[in-house]
């Protein structure tokens, strides 16, 4: 039996070896969070903003997921290039909370 799912991705395949043991992870980490108390109202809540950020990254993966492979295989160098040149960006980066490892674009810190 295959452990690979077949999807709307092309021909490509979900490993469940790797999705079912990230998604519990995942469920964990949220219970903890929802465990751990909301104070003040559910929207500005830290389990509401870490669900937020699970529903983005899942859209990112699905996305990411539906470019074939032979185009990360073309632009491999130039994707290499681009992350190590991200990379050294964030050391001329102010500091923030005692550490350089920011990139910021206007109100936004990455």
């Amino acid at each position: 039996m295959s452990r690979l799912i077949k999807g709307s991705l092309g021909g490509v395949g979900w490993d469940m070896l790797l999705i079912v043991p990230m998604v519990g992870i995942l469920l964990f980490g949220l219970a903890g969070l929802y465990s751990a108390g909301l104070s003040g109202s559910f929207y500005t809540s830290s389990f509401f903003k870490q669900l937020v950020w699970v529903l983005i990254s899942f859209g990112v993966v699905w996305s990411v997921g539906r470019i074939h492979p032979k185009l990360y295989e073309e632009h491999a160098y130039r994707l290499y290039a681009l992350l190590i040149m991200l990379l050294l960006v964030t050391y001329f980066m102010p500091a923030m909370s005692g550490g350089r490892r920011w990139i910021l674009l206007g109100s936004l810190r990455f």
